[in-house]
């Protein structure tokens, strides 16, 4: 495998920014499937490299992955700023620059994201409202339910925020309430397949117990997992093990 830091100039953020990208040395005939690998609050796109052996695990797999940088936006565009619009820039702008750059599928049928704690909330942000461009997504002990920390539960920056999430009166029914995108996204002919898993010590827990149990009686293709573990490294390399061969990618 090859890596690549990138540094680009982003229309969207109005910004320099850096991507990471673990890039298969193999020549091919197809082009690359590709993973977009998302980060937690108060990361980088360096923390998977940093943290976990993930250019070990997909070396077994003809297969590209993206990690970008959002800060701690929680994938949203900062309301009323025409810069730090990071939900247009990895829905749009990543995507287009990386096919541009690099040797990578335009299918549907290759494009997967996943992602942990806040990248487990945008890996289903991006599944759930852009299922034209995602065939799957995965979370990793996801913060999926929102609206629990825009109240402020389990979360003392509910302030900080606020200053790109929907306030309480416009969250429901928009594209960062997963529970209603799942709901709308479950009606169409085309839909991602979701992988979720959670530590059962993890804070988020009860927050994906409630996620399962509304997805599961919608009609996705929808893998759970759970086992010992908490909010941790420990945890979240076990959960991207899980997830590559869920993928359904040939070993190579």
């Amino acid at each position: 495998m090859a890596f690549f830091q990138c540094n680009i100039r982003s229309g969207a953020l109005g910004d320099a920014t850096t991507f990471n990208i673990i890039y298969p040395e193999r020549p091919g005939v197809k082009k690359y499937p590709t993973l977009y690998l998302l980060h937690g609050y108060s990361d980088d796109h360096t923390v998977w490299m940093r943290r976990t052996p993930i250019e070990r695990y997909v070396e077994k797999y003809q297969l590209a992955v993206v990690m970008p940088d959002v800060q701690r936006s929680f994938y949203c565009d900062y309301r009323g700023q025409i810069r730090g619009q990071f939900w247009k820039y990895v829905s749009q702008e990543l995507i287009s620059v990386t096919r541009r750059m690099f040797y990578l599928s335009e299918r549907r049928e290759d494009t997967f994201v996943a992602g942990l704690s806040m990248g487990g909330f945008g890996a289903f942000k991006l599944a759930l409202n852009c299922p034209e461009t995602f065939a799957a997504g995965a979370s990793i002990s996801g913060a999926l339910d929102m609206n629990r920390l825009l109240r402020g539960e389990n979360w003392d920056d509910k302030n900080e925020l606020r200053l790109y999430m929907d306030d309480l009166a416009e969250f429901p029914g928009s594209i960062n309430d997963l529970f209603s995108a799942a709901q709308k996204t479950d009606k169409l002919a085309v839909k991602p397949r979701l992988f979720q898993c959670c530590g059962t010590g993890d804070f988020l827990y009860e927050a994906n117990i409630k996620f399962r149990e509304m997805v599961k009686n919608l009609s996705y293709d929808y893998t759970y997992e759970e086992g010992p573990g908490e909010h941790d490294w420990e945890y979240f390399d076990i959960g991207i093990q899980m997830i590559l061969p869920w993928l359904g990618l040939e070993r190579v």
